[in-house]
């Protein structure tokens, strides 16, 4: 892995969720870790139904670490101020080197 390619920033968000003063759940994405990774950006379209939806998906790749290990299918990414929800985490060659994460975000 050549990591002068690392040249982007994503932000790691984690669920917190909480009542608010009506005893209602609230749901928040809170910052967890800044990663410097390289993103790939493509725009795809799925198809499910007969109904056409536009995403936006990112593949980024980055430095395993204790933050990239706790990423979930559950987690969101933030990359230039959008939210993406993360479709999987891998670690490229299971070595704990390299990690790559797909995302994707409807439009």
């Amino acid at each position: 892995m050549n990591f002068g390619n690392l040249n982007n920033r994503i932000q790691t968000l984690s669920k917190q969720t909480s009542r608010n003063s009506f005893g209602e759940q609230e749901t928040t994405w809170n910052p967890t870790k800044t990663l410097h990774c390289r993103v790939i950006v493509k725009q795809t379209t799925r198809t499910s139904d007969q109904v056409t939806i536009n995403t936006t998906e990112l593949v980024v790749t980055c430095r395993y670490s204790k933050a990239t290990s706790t990423l979930s299918p559950e987690s969101k990414i933030k990359y230039n101020n959008e939210l993406y929800d993360v479709d999987s985490v891998v670690d490229k060659f299971q070595n704990k080197v390299q990690v790559e994460i797909t995302c994707h975000r409807i439009m």
